[in-house]
């Protein structure tokens, strides 16, 4: 067992090929949703693999089944779009080792494909708080297992991939931790670049997408949500087609329908 495990949630895997793509150095944990429920463990000449398929739909319940099954000391979150730098294990476990009062570190990924790509650069180390924890994907967080384990954070089965809300699910991880007092910093190595073109989740800016992300203002923010909706209208609104006012609508259902776990489409869940 090496100090780093990559917790990979991915889908309809039929083999390890896909493992040298993203260039993994270190031991990994993939749990990969398909029609059955098996766990394997491999041996490869770059790292060791266990292998978790399941049946299970979203990547929430899949990223909390990859953590259930980790072992190292240090885990980093992985999707199957991110290609890692030569020696990014070292990078991860030297930070976390140099710096041990924290608990999460958030690493700076270089991020192409799409006009989603916003410029997320990290240039310095510095704490997140509550006020700007809300920009960073899963695969930039790394964190101190035993912290983790102390803290019992899960990642929420509501949102994300494959769930009735289409994303948010690693900032809501994020927002626990902080809530639960974990020290969490950024941290500006590179270690990954991230190809954004193909997403499970991402068809555009319509209006599933505002309504989405409404309910993930309201989960985030129960108690301030309408105060901090224009924040986030005003960041996704200038990519859309749509007018002020249908964005912010769209948002307004969002936040009201997730006190009610009701979806897009009007279904309750």
């Amino acid at each position: 067992m090496g100090n780093l495990e990559v917790l990979l949630a991915t889908m309809k895997r039929k083999n390890l090929s896909f493992l040298d793509d993203m260039n993994i150095q270190s031991d990994i944990v993939v749990a990969n949703q398909d029609e059955i429920f098996e766990i394997q463990t491999f041996s490869l000449e770059s790292c060791n693999v266990k292998w978790i398929t399941t049946p299970m739909r979203g990547v929430g319940k899949n990223r909390n089944l990859s953590l259930a099954y980790s072992e190292a000391p240090f885990c980093l979150f992985s999707d199957d779009d991110v290609v890692y730098v030569d020696g990014y294990e070292k990078i991860i476990v030297d930070a976390f080792k140099n710096n041990p009062e924290v608990d999460i570190f958030i690493f700076d990924c270089k991020e192409i494909g799409n006009e989603r790509a916003e410029v997320r650069k990290i240039e310095k180390m510095k704490r997140v708080h509550i006020w700007n924890f809300s920009r960073y994907g899963a695969c930039r967080i790394a964190i101190r297992r035993s912290s983790w384990i102390k803290a019992g954070v899960f990642f929420s089965e509501r949102f994300g991939g494959g769930t009735i809300y289409g994303s948010g699910e690693d900032t809501l991880f994020l927002r626990e931790c902080i809530r639960k007092g974990l020290k969490l910093y950024t941290y500006p190595v590179e270690i990954a670049i991230v190809n954004l073109e193909y997403s499970s989740w991402f068809s555009g800016y319509n209006d599933k997408f505002f309504f989405d992300k409404g309910a993930l203002v309201g989960a985030l923010f129960p108690r301030t949500k309408y105060l901090l909706l224009g924040y986030f209208l005003l960041r996704f609104w200038r990519y859309s087609d749509k007018t002020f006012f249908k964005c912010l609508e769209l948002m307004r259902k969002g936040i009201n329908a997730e006190k009610n776990n009701i979806s897009f489409e009007g279904k309750k869940n």
